[in-house]
């Protein structure tokens, strides 16, 4: 097996726990979610259902389950979810014509029917100001990185494969 030594050979390219979370109850870190739940930065939603399988209501920032779901541990993971979806996500389908207006309550027919007509294909390269490493740094720190740009995926993808190569 090709990884087959992951865990064991080099601590180095472990992920922190904060950025490689669960929080559900047969994980075998769930002590370690207790202590650093609060600090994640990246919270995988394992399981059937999604948070855009919840209804939202963004006037009052609430999650409802209409299956009343037993699974809902940390609605405060799906409230920040749907709050990232809702300021950053929705008014870009907006602004290019995905959905048309804002809706009071926010559901799986909305944000899939939505979402399966987004493209993420690369759009044409824009001059960008230079940023040093620290700079860069700081705004990670500041959940300000650069999606579009030097932190875009592709970016990130090249810069994994040259250490796994």
């Amino acid at each position: 097996m090709f990884f087959s030594s992951w865990a064991t050979t080099d601590i180095r390219k472990h992920l922190p726990f904060i950025y490689n979370l669960s929080s559900i109850s047969i994980y075998s870190y769930l002590p370690a979610f207790k202590a650093f739940g609060a600090n994640a930065k990246v919270v995988h939603f394992l399981g059937r259902i999604k948070p855009w399988n919840y209804t939202y209501d963004p006037k009052t920032k609430s999650v409802k389950s209409e299956s009343h779901d037993p699974t809902m541990t940390h609605p405060e993971f799906l409230s920040l979810w749907w709050g990232i979806f809702t300021t950053s996500v929705s008014p870009l389908q907006q602004q290019f014509g995905l959905i048309s207006d804002t809706h009071p309550h926010l559901n799986v027919e909305d944000v899939s029917g939505a979402v399966s007509h987004l493209s993420l294909g690369e759009t044409p390269a824009t001059a960008q100001p230079f940023v040093s490493s620290e700079e860069r740094k700081e705004r990670w720190e500041q959940d300000q990185a650069d999606y579009m740009g030097a932190d875009s995926f592709d970016n990130i993808k090249r810069k994994l494969d040259t250490y796994l190569q």
